[in-house]
């Protein structure tokens, strides 16, 4: 969604043509590269903005009016043409109704700017909802990563390359899933994301990428391939992350990690 912004919210516009030269290019080479929605919607608002002016009242000038808009032409003409030999006398004029296509103009304006404000509002909405959504599909994952019998937990502590950072992580082996918050870790320039390594045997795999707020603070569900890592590491890549380690170490858990079934009974005894 964020991607088809400004598109979204400018076919209202382009129906009633206030979209500038630029904006009007912008917007026919989005359709052009076969966007249905917009299309779509373009569509739709020109039907309203082609209806709107049918239902909307006649509107009478002003008293007097069209005496003055009369002798003001005859002025006009007058200046701009060469005198006639025979006077024009009994001409008739149709009805000017300038005002009314004036009032006609601001009601269809005002008309689109609720609906498109309305249309505005309800996907802001439907955003918030499936914001809403998303956080209860992540917090119920989280109670079931929290409350498993296998789940451990460990600290994890920040490198040279970002000395105040800290954090811990939540891994359930049996979901290949996890719960990170890291604090303090340091903003990226542009073009570069944290990127969280499950590591088993030495062989890292992708976990998850993450960016971080003003104060370094980011809290997030992640998942690897690897069902018990031993470790876990942090790692500053470019955006959109690597299939293996390139950059620096910003963060990694202080000691192994007991990834064993603790839940199992026999083998957590034997270990003991």
């Amino acid at each position: 969604m964020i991607g088809h912004q400004p598109f979204a919210d400018w076919s209202a516009l382009a129906a009633v043509g206030a979209l500038d030269s630029d904006e009007r290019q912008r917007f026919d080479a989005h359709l052009a590269v076969g966007c249905a929605e917009c299309e779509r919607d373009l569509a739709e608002w020109s039907a309203v903005a082609a209806v709107l002016p049918v239902a909307l009242p006649a509107v009478e000038p002003p008293a007097g009016h069209r005496e003055r808009m009369m002798a003001r032409l005859d002025a006009e003409t007058a200046a701009s043409a060469p005198p006639r030999a025979v006077p024009i006398v009994g001409r008739r004029v149709p009805r000017w109704r300038w005002s009314g296509a004036v009032a006609a103009g601001l009601a269809l304006a005002a008309a689109l700017w609720g609906l498109w404000d309305t249309r505005s509002t309800l996907e802001h909405e439907r955003r918030a909802i499936a914001r809403l959504e998303q956080e209860l599909v992540d917090q119920r994952l989280l109670t079931s990563l929290v409350s498993g019998k296998d789940t451990v937990a460990a600290p994890l502590a920040g490198t040279p390359t970002a000395a105040r950072a800290g954090g811990w992580i939540v891994w359930s082996p049996s979901r290949h899933a996890g719960f990170i918050v890291v604090h303090y870790l340091p903003m990226l320039p542009p073009g570069r994301q944290y990127q969280l390594w499950a590591i088993a045997g030495g062989n890292p795999a992708p976990a998850g990428l993450f960016d971080v707020d003003e104060v370094g603070h980011a809290a997030l569900i992640v998942s690897a391939t690897v069902e018990q890592p031993d470790r876990f590491a942090v790692t500053i890549e470019p955006r959109g992350g690597r299939p293996s380690p390139t950059g620096p170490i910003a963060m990694a858990n202080v000691a192994p990690i007991d990834g064993h079934d603790h839940s199992a009974g026999k083998k957590s005894t034997q270990s003991h």
